[in-house]
Parts: C-alpha cells; sequence; structure tokens
C-alpha cells in the first residue's frame, strides 16, 4: 500500500529559547485545482489551503525554534526562511503533501513528499491536536534538522542577508555590491556602515511591511480558528 499506517507521533523538538531568530513564512498551499473551477471540491480544497498552512505554522510556533513565524499570502524577502506546500490528497483519513523550504540566500533545505494517517482514535477530533498531527511534527522536525546541517556562520548570515535583500527591492543601486554568489547561493560580501541612514529609511519601512503581513498572519490564525470545526466535522 502507499499509505503508511497510522504511528504514534514523534515528539515535537520544542524549546522555550528560539534555536535561532531566523524568521520563516508559511506560504498558502498550492491547492492542487483550477483557479475558475466551481465545484464543490475545489472549493474546500481551496479552503484547506489556508487550513493547512496555518496548521503547519501552528505547529513551528509551538516548537519554539524560531523566530517569528508567519503565514504569507505569496513569497516575501521578508522574511529569511519560505515554506511551500501542494496538497497531493486529502479525504479526512489520509493527507498528501509536497512541502519545499527554501532560504532567502537561494539555499534549498528540504523537498519531500509527506503522507499521513488519521488514526481511527483521531475522531471525534480533540479541540487540542489535529488528526494529522504527527505529519506537521515530522515536517517541524525535518526542518530543524536540515537548519543543524547548516554552519553557524550561514545561520547567523540569513537574517542579514534578508535584510539586504529587501533593500535591493527597494534601492537597488545604494545596495548593490554587498552579496555575492558562492556554490548556488548568496553569501555576505559586506554589511553596510553602522548608522548608514538609508539601511535606516529602509528598516523602517521593513517594519511597517512586519506589521501587515503580521495582520495577515492574525487573520488566517483566526479562519483555522473559525473554520476548523465545521472543517473537522466534513473530515
Amino acid at each position: 500500500s502507499d499509505w503508511p499506517a497510522a504511528l504514534t507521533p514523534e515528539p515535537l523538538l520544542s524549546t522555550t529559547q528560539p534555536v535561532s531568530d531566523i524568521e520563516v513564512g508559511v506560504l498558502l498551499f498550492d491547492a492542487g485545482v483550477d483557479a475558475d473551477d466551481k465545484r464543490a471540491n475545489a472549493v474546500l480544497r481551496r479552503v484547506e489551503s489556508s487550513l493547512l498552512a496555518a496548521q503547519l505554522r501552528d505547529t513551528l510556533v509551538e516548537s519554539g525554534q524560531w523566530g517569528a513565524v508567519r503565514v504569507l499570502p505569496e513569497p516575501s524577502t521578508v522574511v529569511a526562511l519560505s515554506l511551500t506546500g501542494k496538497i497531493v490528497h486529502s479525504d479526512g483519513l489520509n493527507l498528501v503533501l509536497d512541502v519545499s523550504a527554501d532560504d532567502t540566500s537561494g539555499r534549498n533545505w528540504l523537498s519531500q513528499r509527506y503522507r499521513g494517517q488519521a488514526s481511527g482514535a483521531a475522531y471525534p477530533v480533540r479541540p487540542d491536536r489535529d488528526p494529522f498531527s504527527a505529519l506537521y511534527i515530522r515536517i517541524a522536525n525535518d526542518l530543524l534538522s536540515a537548519m543543524r546541517l547548516l554552519t553557524d556562520v550561514q545561520r547567523r548570515q540569513l537574517p542579514q542577508i534578508a535584510q539586504i535583500r529587501y533593500a535591493q527591492q527597494l534601492a537597488p543601486n545604494a545596495f548593490s555590491g554587498y552579496l555575492v554568489t558562492q556554490t548556488g547561493s548568496l553569501t555576505l560580501q559586506r554589511l553596510p556602515a553602522k548608522g548608514d541612514p538609508m539601511l535606516a529609511r529602509i528598516e523602517r519601512i521593513r517594519q511597517q511591511e512586519y506589521l501587515f503581513i503580521d495582520t495577515v498572519d492574525d487573520q488566517y490564525v483566526e479562519l483555522l480558528q473559525s473554520l476548523k470545526p465545521t472543517y473537522d466535522l466534513w473530515r
């Protein structure tokens, strides 16, 4: 069978002190259906694309291993690490997701298909646990394992590279030459001078974007909370 037996979930690797200050963006999942498909199943799948992304976001937040973790409607250079996912199959019993993680330097952390099967004991759904929590925990733990393969310098530079890439979008001439490509990924060549007034202005704009995406993230969290009882009933 292509489907794994329902397993006892592995423990979520968690800590009260984040391993890194790497900020993570979980993009809305690819629903795997045409945008103009009006059939009920397609509409449901598009709703799932938000709900499942929010569920993965909650698992990463629960782990306490990262900086801020947000659900994003589209890619953004404001975050250092972006997760993308596609719903391959979902029927309440079996869930299959294709998940990739790429950092702002262009380095791929993982690209894998995850399969989960809810046990009979998963229904009725407990309010504090998703039937496919084991799947999300595997993704979170794999992401942490991938991060631990980076050198200390690579981990430390990721937030800095994200900052410079964001600055380059707004003022490309002022921030050219700070990043170079080595072995297929970006690395820091140098940093702006301490107190650079242009970078300070860019950072103020960046903080405003953070406020915007925090508001968007809150909306997806509220969506998960409001729709989850109905969604669980369907499942």
